[in-house]
């Protein structure tokens, strides 16, 4: 995050994965401290959302939070803390509308919610062609090609990618997925297909620093999550100008556009995934279409520079309206 922004003051706080009272206190007198000569405080997640609220009370600031996946109702003492920090909240970010429907769990009254979608920067957008991608990569594979990226959990649906491949790689023989990611599922994603016997069909290559290289160098690019609150990987697919097979949940469905920018397929649907994809396989200029309109709507309604000129016109009425 320093490198990135490199000329504005970064100053790491301690906030930890599970609620604590004692580190949540720590954190939100950080941040009160640190947010002095700032008009607000913006807190992100679930968890950045209560040490805002609280940081917020401290230093006596307005403040938001952005919701960034689809909100759920939690129960006991986290649920109520979430419900609190909502409902206090002078403006609540919903990355999409499927996520600003869902905060009603989090207390966020409908009238302060503003749907920002997130963005994707300028050079996600500058990539090299199919050809030279693969060369940066070092994929000597001259087949089809097709790249998914995202934390090797469950709730990223990998498992029905896996599982697509089987039907995939008997049409295809020389098909090869990509996905990259580290996590939990690594283990059962690799033994799926060497149980599949597709292990030297699927490549898990582990984190990338960016992706849009390897989306550049794919064919298609899937995004079979099993829930998702927009949709990263997606945004960046249509960057680089592929298309995008996603599962119609949450975010996803506003992102990806059915048969224009890409196809919608039903979550942990493997079957359904297989005739996607050999569907784009086959039909490369449908699919080389579908890339180039993705790249029109990233374009037209997801760059970083939109999120950041929505984000602070939101700020700007949060702070009119206190």
């Amino acid at each position: 995050m320093p490198h990135e922004a490199a000329d504005i003051p970064v100053w790491p706080v301690d906030l930890r994965d599970r609620p604590s009272p004692a580190a949540d206190l720590r954190a939100a007198l950080a941040v009160a401290r640190l947010s002095a000569g700032y008009p607000l405080i913006h807190g992100h997640g679930a968890r950045g959302a209560w040490v805002a609220a609280l940081a917020a009370m401290l230093s006596r600031k307005p403040y938001v939070v952005t919701a960034h996946n689809l909100a759920r109702t939690l129960p006991g003492l986290p649920g109520r803390l979430l419900r609190f920090a909502g409902g206090r909240a002078t403006g609540v970010v919903a990355v999409s509308a499927a996520v600003a429907a869902t905060l009603d769990a989090w207390g966020a009254p409908m009238e302060r919610i503003r749907v920002i979608p997130n963005g994707v920067p300028e050079c996600a957008f500058d990539v090299p062609d199919r050809a030279e991608a693969r060369r940066r990569l070092r994929l000597l594979h001259r087949g089809p090609l097709v790249a998914a990226a995202g934390r090797l959990a469950r709730e990223k649906g990998f498992a029905t990618l896996v599982a697509a491949t089987a039907r995939l790689a008997a049409d295809f023989p020389d098909v090869r997925v990509v996905i990259a990611g580290a996590g939990p599922e690594r283990d059962t994603l690799a033994a799926m297909a060497t149980s599949l016997r597709i292990a030297s069909h699927i490549d898990l290559c582990g984190p990338l620093d960016g992706c849009s290289t390897l989306f550049a160098a794919a064919d298609v690019v899937a995004a079979p999550s099993l829930s998702e609150g927009q949709g990263l990987v997606a945004l960046e697919a249509m960057a680089a100008g592929r298309p995008v097979i996603a599962s119609r949940v949450g975010g996803l469905v506003e992102t990806v556009q059915e048969g224009e920018t890409g196809i919608l397929t039903p979550p942990s649907d493997a079957e359904a995934l297989y005739r996607a994809l050999a569907s784009l396989l086959r039909d490369p200029t449908s699919a080389e279409a579908m890339g180039r309109r993705g790249q029109e709507v990233a374009a037209e309604r997801y760059t970083l520079d939109g999120m950041c000129r929505s984000t602070a016109g939101f700020y700007e009425a949060c702070l009119r309206a206190r």
